[in-house]
């Protein structure tokens, strides 16, 4: 296990998901919101969306409920991927994927197959923040 893992499993992985600072549903609502502000969504079965460092699912669910066919959801921390596999169980289009990212994504997703990708926290945005 390298410093990176073992420092999310044995410290961050288990309050992520407390520490964005609002219930998960919010937070995914906030996302599904952001995100088709920015036009993010499909409507086609085959489109994939990728969300890089995925934590426990925010980003994820809400791609899903924006009508993805599948979301590749990839993170270095099993105990994250074991949360979202249990928050995404009514979502049958999101694929949990345990990977380092630094490795490189051959064997995850097929090479020019990604429509969308998002990467990042998932921030709170106020009344002043834009994307």
């Amino acid at each position: 296990m390298t410093e990176v893992e073992a420092h999310y499993e044995g410290l961050l992985a288990r309050h992520y998901t407390w520490m964005v600072g609002a219930g998960f549903d919010e937070l995914v609502a906030e996302q599904r919101r952001l995100l088709g502000s920015c036009g993010v969504g499909s409507s086609e079965p085959d489109s994939v969306a990728l969300d890089l460092g995925c934590g426990s699912g925010v980003h994820s669910v809400a791609l899903a409920q924006l009508g993805y066919g599948t979301v590749v959801s990839v993170d270095i921390s099993q105990t994250l991927i074991d949360e979202l596999g249990l928050r995404s169980a009514r979502f049958p289009a999101i694929r949990p994927v345990r990977a380092d990212l630094c490795a490189g994504l051959d064997g995850v997703v097929e090479r020019r197959s990604i429509t969308t990708a998002v990467c990042g926290p998932c921030p709170r945005l106020g009344p002043h923040q834009s994307p």
